[in-house]
């Protein structure tokens, strides 16, 4: 009796498995389209916590209606989070404590402030000419690239030319 009872219970479970395959295998075209699990809102946030002893604390937090509190601070999931990490793409956000200052070394500090400037100015200007350079799609090793429409104009400019001087088009 309980050997029928088991059975049964392995037979219905076989039908759910093949129906729950069917439902799988029915999906419309915007089912297909959008994805709900990509559409989602991710369920938590994570958090570097920058401490003044310069320890970074990485912290996951659960918002409340998209905001969420590191120390006295109120922070919103969507405005204040510039990244996203892992698969899942959990945004981050980075927080430094308050009255956290980036130390520097004594000669950084012994030199004149216009010569700290005039560094900061060119270092920002070198970054800003690299990231056109690449934006571009040419490195300084590298050099230009050819575009493939004009290698092809090239090409049949080339085959034109070569036509004409051996004795015309016709």
């Amino acid at each position: 009796m309980k050997d029928q009872q088991k059975s049964k219970t392995v037979k219905e479970e076989v039908k759910e498995s093949d129906e729950k395959k069917d439902e799988k295998k029915k999906l419309t075209f915007w089912d297909k389209v959008f994805n709900k699990k990509k559409l989602k809102k991710p369920e938590s946030v994570a958090v570097l916590y920058l401490r003044k002893n310069g320890i970074a604390e990485p912290m996951y937090i659960e918002p409340k209606h998209e905001m969420f509190r590191v120390g006295s601070n109120t922070y919103h999931q969507r405005k204040d989070c510039k990244y996203l990490i892992t698969k899942n793409k959990i945004p981050l956000v980075i927080i430094p404590e308050e009255g956290l200052v980036p130390t520097g070394n004594k000669e950084y500090y012994d030199l004149d402030v216009q010569v700290r400037c005039k560094e900061h100015q060119d270092s920002a200007i070198k970054a800003i000419r690299h990231a056109e350079i690449v934006r571009m799609g040419y490195d300084d090793k590298i050099g230009k690239k050819i575009n493939p429409k004009v290698a092809i104009g090239i090409l049949l400019a080339l085959i034109i030319g070569w036509a004409i001087l051996r004795g015309g088009l016709i």
